[in-house]
């Protein structure tokens, strides 16, 4: 997550990749749910 925050803070309009962002996003959002799902588990909501 520190990656993608520093990257988009150090990069240009030009010099982003649409490709890149997005398979971040995807790699975050899979890690959020995992988490989110154990948590859930954790606390006794068995799903």
């Amino acid at each position: 997550m520190a990656w993608f925050f520093v990257y988009e803070v150090t990069s240009t309009k030009f010099s982003r990749d649409l490709f890149k962002e997005l398979l971040v996003s995807l790699w975050s959002a899979i890690f959020l749910g995992f988490g989110v799902l154990f948590l859930m588990l954790w606390v006794g909501i068995y799903v």
